[in-house]
């Protein structure tokens, strides 16, 4: 029994020595491993926060369109004003111009009067 050990035991050396080299690869591959990984997931993490910051950037534009587009409506709703404001003016200033005309032709006509009475008071 003694030389069934001593075999068991020589090769259990043997079988260690021999995966010693498998070990120390695979212990070397592992670490490349986890080296990529680790650099992997930092950049999956830049690469979230840089998604983020873009959403976060199209909601500000979201927001920024939002409020120009209520801009755009009021100067639209300004411009409509000032538009029936022209109007009014323009009916306004016809008007003026009607009563100056009706003035005048008074002004005229009172001359006319005066006029006639005046060569009457010199006859």
């Amino acid at each position: 029994m003694a030389d069934n050990n001593d075999m068991a035991n020589m090769l259990r050396s043997v079988i260690q020595e021999e995966l010693q080299p498998l070990r120390q690869e695979l212990q070397e591959f592992r670490s490349e491993v986890t080296t990529r990984l680790t650099t992997l997931e930092k950049g999956q993490q830049k690469l979230e926060v840089r998604q983020h910051n873009l959403e976060l950037g199209q909601q500000n534009l979201e927001v920024h369109q939002h409020n120009l587009e209520l801009g755009q409506q009021n100067l639209e709703e300004r411009q409509h004003n000032l538009e029936l404001g022209q109007e009014q003016l323009q009916k306004d200033v016809a008007i003026i111009k009607k009563d100056v005309k009706a003035i005048w032709e008074d002004i005229l006509n009172l001359d006319n009067r005066l006029t006639k009475q005046e060569k009457r008071a010199i006859k």
